[in-house]
């Protein structure tokens, strides 16, 4: 069983594949010495952080230096990305695009990342199909996006049903019910009430449609998730068969 942390709500393992061989989180900068102790507990051996370089910079993991974890940096946005979808999105919040414009720029989003970072997505696959890298965390900022893509594209991998994989997906609008809404309470005073509490807790939110228009395109253009891992991100077969036999329960 995952262990509470006292300083993530959004850590927990992937859904579907084998237990104790992959989590998924939030970034790591809010673990608590006990967490640090939590995390060895699990067997931790690699964390995969997604973000940015000036992410990490700015909100580095708490480890300590004896931990015996080694973190793997593979921004699947670099800074400069980062920083134009974090204005856009803004900008729907202070402008008059709304939230329909706001949808649109995720699906941005989420199609850079797959169809132009496919080489990076590669790249973290070839960590998780070491063994000697495995149980492995794989985070980003929320555990939302980037971490929800990647996750959700291991699972389809290791043959996890798309109903278990969407759930798995979602989850993180439970896991982080209260740092959502404290989201809208905020930007609700700082846009001017433009937006209902609840309006803006679907924006913070993962959302079914994001994922399913992503796969959707990915299956379209390489007829599936397999062809998508081989010629979008450039991963070979061998370590595909690998990190599946490895996922699987």
């Amino acid at each position: 069983m995952t262990p509470a942390f006292d300083g993530l709500c959004n850590f927990r393992e992937v859904g579907g594949v084998r237990p104790g061989v992959l989590y998924r989180s939030e970034e790591l900068s809010r673990l608590s010495a006990a967490d640090g102790e939590r995390l060895r507990g699990l067997g931790i051996r690699v964390i995969c952080d997604l973000r940015s370089d000036r992410e990490r910079a700015k909100r580095p993991a708490r480890l300590g230096a004896d931990s015996g974890i080694r973190i793997v940096p593979v921004a699947l946005q670099d800074d400069a990305a980062q920083r134009v979808i974090r204005n856009q999105l803004l900008g729907c919040l202070y402008g008059r695009a709304g939230g329909e414009r706001y949808r649109g720029i995720v699906h941005e989003y989420y199609r850079q990342m797959a169809f132009e970072r496919g080489e990076r997505i590669g790249a973290v696959l070839r960590v998780l199909g070491r063994e000697e890298n495995l149980p492995a965390v794989i985070h980003c900022t929320a555990g939302k996006d980037r971490t929800g893509v990647v996750a959700a594209l291991v699972q389809l991998l290791a043959g996890v049903g798309y109903g278990t994989v969407m759930d798995d997906y979602l989850r993180t609008n439970e896991c982080m019910v209260g740092r959502f809404a404290k989201f809208a309470g905020v930007m609700r005073v700082m846009t001017g009430f433009r937006f209902s509490r609840a309006q803006l807790v679907v924006m913070a939110s993962a959302q079914a449609e994001y994922l399913d228009v992503l796969c959707g395109g990915l299956v379209e253009r390489y007829g599936s998730i397999d062809g998508y891992l081989r010629e979008g991100c450039g991963v070979e077969a061998e370590v595909l068969a690998g990190l599946r036999g490895r996922m699987v329960e």
